[in-house]
């Protein structure tokens, strides 16, 4: 009995963290996913296939949340089989799919038209499921509850600081290469979800630190800061508004009616340390993203328009489109979403779903979540105790961010959300077995942990894997090109196309081989129209065609730049100018090219007009213009006043006429009239119109130490002409004087210094004039002009 005793002594005694290793072993997973790059590489990627595999062999799961939880589980898979491999002959007629067949391209009999990338994409959802079962099937205490959430709230802690830091000084992660600023993952909204989360864990300690008067719990403040910091410097709103609504929860969850005497003592100090962080550690970016600082190119309306062209594609392909297919089946429901960076995702998880696993799917989702809020609010959560309570905030808020990002669909987020569910997970009198035998499970596992070496293998340099496979074949597509070998290029592009066949840049550069190398242009051409059918919207693929069409075939490269013309680019002003630098070149052909090309758009046809036709071609260009568009509606304020100047310095009569019929096309229609009389080389009407619009500037009287009549201010400043003061006490003195001779002599030394002082510009003009020097009055004027159009610019 003693030697039991002291046995059970010394159990007791024994730290959790050794009783159940899990507490602190799933949290080191998570933070070397996150480390991993979000889990988006391969090599993470298959070690988190081959870390389930593992787990799912030795310890095959034998409870599940709920039957409920697990049907809906089962449909949702079998829809995501379903939409991938199912016959497309059962699933009715696809247009964009007779359009390619129509060109020759030939794709899987599959729904999925890439089922290499759906069979991978399987793979990576029985990790997730099985990694959510094996931390469901995780036994927790109370204690062990409080040392997990605390092990959390210190490993984001630490993540936070180094992002922090590295925001701090500039910096960039290295696997995190393609986000705006420091982020463990590709995506900022990613890692600010970690930050957002491991922020409300320490919020909600630290107020059960308060609540219960325990001092260690300040500890939580600590950690508190740099997630908030982090937070704040990582751009994404979202997860802001989320950890904003989530302290307001963690006191209502928490404290109910008695958390009114907090929102004083810790939210408002909290929202004080917010705004303050946000206004010394944010950016100017992060300030537009927020409500009251947006600006249209940060609105909402983009993601609005995503989920619109997403839906299009649900109701035409109801079934979805497979899995992992999104990315290359979209561009072809693409109608308002315009944009000319390529669409990954929806930016949402649900809308994601949809869009792959169709409507049964979206539906079998939504019942999963639904039976799993019913196991945590249910009959036996009734007891749970505060930190189940805090994990379930944390799930609630992970599931609203999912709404408007995409958490789900990276390894590095998703696997964060089991646990917190395992954590959150109540004590059930009667836990539910799974209905899923064990030797499935195994199975499973074994799968898992196959796939897994497979794309260790692949990383090792035999491409096993999809995404391997068409990186190694761009690679080799350019080793072709610069060897100029299109025997090898047709090769590699083939390599490309039989992974991904609706991926357009195979076929591009095959129909690059077929022109440049193999001397088929009718083959290219098909090609190339593949090429643009299948990404329908970013202007430089057809511009790059035009540039290879260039050398052969004229009437094929202005067909190419048309359209590149229709599309979205970056720089849209660039793109024309470039075609433009082409046509050039090609002398009179390519200005009648030109002509034609610049209507496609009032930008291009401003642009054309304003900077590149001819002069003699002007008047006639113009003409059509205003048989079209007499008022000049269709282009902006800016642009009617430049298309009339340019006419004004072509053909003033016709431009002044023109104004004289349609005063109100522009305001202060006289800059025009300005402009006609300078082409036309009345700079002197020119100058009085000016002057008789712009307000006259008298000279200063300044009071000078020492003598200061007109001979000894002479003297002082022929001595110091840099003396601006002397000198516009000398050039007052002459002018009272009726001296204009002298004062022309006077003001021109002070126009020479830098940045006179503007009355000195008017002045100027003034006098050249009233000695008949009008060309020279007209030029003295310009800096005065020039000082009121910045004013204006600045009033408005």
């Amino acid at each position: 009995m003693k030697n039991g005793s002291k046995e059970r002594v010394a159990a007791s005694r024994r730290s959790p963290y050794l009783e159940q290793p899990e507490i602190w072993v799933v949290p080191v997973v998570l933070a070397a996913v996150v480390l991993a790059g979000g889990g988006t590489p391969i090599l993470a990627r298959a070690l988190v296939l081959l870390v389930n595999g593992v787990w799912i062999l030795v310890r095959p799961p034998r409870e599940t949340p709920s039957r409920w939880f697990e049907l809906a589980l089962l449909a949702l898979f079998g829809m995501g089989l379903f939409s991938s491999f199912a016959p497309v002959s059962w699933l009715g007629h696809i247009a964009w799919r007779g359009d390619l067949a129509g060109y020759g391209v030939k794709l899987p009999a599959t729904n999925a038209t890439a089922p290499w990338l759906a069979a991978e994409a399987v793979a990576q959802f029985v990790a997730g499921v099985a990694w959510l079962y094996a931390l469901w099937n995780i036994r927790l205490t109370h204690e062990s509850r409080k040392l997990a959430l605390w092990t959390l709230s210190v490993l984001v802690a630490v993540l936070s600081s180094g992002a922090a830091l590295g925001n701090l000084f500039q910096k960039k992660y290295p696997l995190g290469l393609e986000a705006m600023n420091f982020s463990f993952f590709p995506n900022r909204n990613e890692s600010a979800l970690w930050y957002c989360l491991g922020g409300i864990v320490a919020f909600g300690l630290l107020i059960e630190g308060l609540h219960r008067r325990r001092p260690r719990f300040m500890l939580a403040g600590a950690l508190l800061v740099p997630c908030l910091l982090a937070l704040v410097m990582g751009r994404s709103r979202m997860s802001m508004a989320l950890f904003a609504a989530g302290t307001v929860a963690v006191l209502l969850v928490r404290l109910g009616r008695k958390s009114g005497k907090y929102i004083m003592g810790v939210l408002v100090p909290l929202a004080v340390l917010g705004v303050t962080m946000l206004i010394f550690f944010g950016d100017n970016d992060t300030l537009r993203r927020l409500p009251g600082f947006s600006d249209a190119s940060t609105s909402p309306e983009f993601r609005l328009k995503l989920w619109h062209d997403t839906l299009d594609l649900a109701k035409a392909q109801p079934v979805g489109v497979g899995l992992d297919q999104f990315e290359d089946v979209f561009p072809q429901y693409r109608r308002e979403a315009l944009t000319y960076q390529a669409v990954r995702h929806p930016d949402s998880d649900w809308v994601w779903l949809l869009g792959e696993t169709g409507w049964v799917g979206l539906v079998a989702a939504m019942l999963a979540v639904g039976a799993l809020a019913a196991v945590l609010v249910g009959k036996d959560a009734r007891s749970s105790g505060p930190y189940r309570n805090l994990a379930a905030l944390c799930i609630g808020l992970y599931l609203l961010n999912s709404l408007a990002n995409v958490p789900s669909h990276r390894f590095g987020t998703w696997l964060l959300a089991p646990w917190l569910l395992a954590i959150a997970a109540p004590d059930q009198e009667k836990p539910a077995n799974s209905i899923i035998p064990r030797f499935v499970w195994r199975l499973a596992g074994v799968v898992l942990v196959a796939t897994g070496g497979v794309w260790l293998i692949g990383q090792a340099g035999w491409p096993l894997n999809s995404t391997l496979i068409e990186v190694r074949a761009q690679d080799k597509t350019d080793q072709a090109m610069a060897a100029k070998d299109g025997d090898a290029m047709l090769a590699s592009t083939g390599e490309g196309a039989a992974v991904r066949p609706l991926m357009w840049w195979p076929y591009f550069q095959r129909a690059r081989a077929e022109l440049v190398y193999q001397d088929d242009p009718e083959a290219a051409l098909n090609d190339f129209r593949i090429a643009r059918f299948l990404e329908p919207v970013w202007a430089q693929v057809p511009y790059m065609e035009g540039m290879l069409w260039e050398r052969t075939n004229h009437v094929q490269a202005v067909a190419a730049w048309r359209e590149a013309l229709t599309r979205q680019d970056d720089v849209p002003e660039g793109l024309w100018r470039t075609i433009w630098d082409h046509l050039h070149t090609w002398g009179p052909e390519g200005e009648d090219y030109a002509c034609i090309l610049s209507r496609e758009a009032p930008l291009y046809r401003w642009e054309f007009l304003t900077k590149q036709v001819s002069p003699g071609r002007f008047p006639s260009e113009m003409a059509d213009e205003l048989a079209l568009d007499p008022e000049l509606v269709r282009y902006t304020v800016t642009q009617r006043r430049d298309l009339l100047v340019r006419w004004a310095e072509i053909d003033g009569p016709a431009a002044v006429a023109y104004l004289n019929n349609h005063p109100k096309v522009v305001t202060d229609s006289w800059q025009i009239t300005m402009a006609a009389f300078v082409a036309s080389g009345h700079r002197g009407d020119a100058l009085k119109l000016a002057r008789d619009h712009y307000p006259p500037l008298d000279v200063p009287m300044l009071s000078l130490y020492g003598p200061s009549d007109e001979e000894s201010l002479l003297k002082r400043f022929k001595e110091d002409p840099t003396d601006l003061e002397v000198g516009v006490a000398l050039l007052h003195s002459q002018l009272d004087a009726k001296d204009d001779a002298a004062a022309l002599t006077t003001i021109e030394v002070l126009a020479q210094q830098h940045n006179p002082p503007p009355f000195v510009s008017w002045w100027h003009a003034e006098l050249l004039a009233r000695a008949g020097r009008m060309d020279e009055a007209w030029d003295a004027f310009q800096p005065y002009m020039e000082y009121q159009s910045q004013l204006a610019a600045k009033a408005q």
